[in-house]
């Protein structure tokens, strides 16, 4: 019976060991060398997509995902900032800067246009009378031509409505805004003599054939029977990046403008300038390489906005800065790589603002 009972007891001694020794942890040490190496494929998110964080959690608790979204990035440029043409692809902004004085914001002003020498649509009050070089009821009478095309030549070719202006790809591909679009006007320019000119045209011709661009600083630059001015005289001047293929890209003669208008129309000066077409001007010339202008308004001849002298009005620069409403980019001269036939005009412009 001993025997029996000395069994039981040393089987039961086994089996309680054997529990003991499962109930315990066991640690195994790993080398690193046996996990290899982990690696992270960085993915592009975009700013609006929202991103899945997961956090470790205490035991018990539960396991939640929480999405967080990336801010969209805030429109940031310049204070006087005027356009940098980047959604030149939106029919509906897309002709519309961006200037709101020190608070720029994306279509917030006025409008990109085209203008040339030929109006027929509002004639000079002075056409046809003794002396006057234009036939009555009409006005310039040139036959310069600008793309887009503009108002003028639309109402010449019974066209109801010229189509809005439209950027142009690429745009200054170093831009910290985007090169994508840009600003640009093509066409060219004619000078009229007794021998070519146009049927309404009178006899002198007209020798002074241009074409240009603009963008307007209010949204009611173009309003007829009245329009916003913008004082602009606490700024220092006008920067912006140009370039040109016109006379094989070598060179070409432009002038950036302050038009001085009155206020029934600032968008069209064939209704008369305050200072007779002599606008605060600065003329410069531009490759085919993109070149940065900066120019300030009041400065050390000729790199400064100045009147031509000997003709039309004089008027003030702080009357012109005080009122305000647009800049406009014109073809400086009737040089032979401008004229028709063979001649072309080119000018592409971009991150255009006003600076302090």
């Amino acid at each position: 019976m001993k025997k029996v009972w000395t069994t039981v007891l040393a089987i039961f001694i086994v089996m309680a060991l054997v529990v003991i020794g499962c109930s315990k942890k066991k640690n195994i040490v790993v080398s690193p060398d046996d996990l290899g190496t982990a690696t992270a494929s960085p993915t592009a998110v975009s700013p609006n997509t929202a991103t899945v964080t997961r956090t470790s959690v205490p035991p018990g608790s539960t396991n939640t995902f929480t999405p967080t979204q990336s801010p969209t990035p805030a429109y940031s440029r310049p204070q006087g900032w005027i356009d940098d043409c980047e959604d030149g692809a939106s029919i509906d902004t897309g002709n519309v800067c961006d200037f709101n004085g020190d608070n720029p914001a994306p279509n917030v002003g006025g409008y990109w246009i085209t203008f040339d020498d030929d109006d027929w649509s509002n004639p000079y009050p002075t056409a046809g009378t003794p002396g006057s070089t234009v036939p009555a009821g009409k006005s310039n009478c040139g036959t310069s031509y600008v793309w887009p095309e503009s108002q003028t030549w639309a109402v010449r070719l019974a066209v109801a409505t010229p189509g809005p202006f439209s950027m142009t790809a690429p745009g200054y591909p170093s831009s910290p805004y985007g090169g994508a679009y840009c600003a640009r006007m093509t066409g060219y320019v004619t000078v009229n003599t007794i021998a070519t000119k146009p049927a309404s045209e009178t006899q002198t011709g007209f020798q002074y054939g241009f074409i240009g661009m603009g963008v307007q600083l209010t949204s009611t630059a173009g309003a007829s029977g009245g329009c916003m001015k913008v004082n602009i005289s606490g700024y220092t001047g006008v920067q912006f990046w140009a370039r040109s293929t016109s006379n094989g890209g070598a060179g070409a003669a432009f002038e950036c403008k302050l038009p001085y208008t009155p206020n029934t129309n600032c968008d069209d000066p064939i209704l008369g300038t305050l200072d007779a077409f002599n606008d605060y001007a600065f003329h410069f010339t531009v490759t085919n390489a993109w070149t940065k202008f900066t120019v300030p308004f009041v400065g050390a001849a000729p790199n400064h906005f100045a009147q031509a002298a000997g003709w039309g009005t004089v008027v003030t620069l702080a009357n012109v800065l005080a009122n305000a409403s647009a800049i406009q980019f014109q073809s400086d001269c009737q040089c032979p790589y401008f004229l028709a036939p063979t001649g072309s005009v080119d000018l592409e412009i971009d991150d255009i603002q006003l600076y302090h």
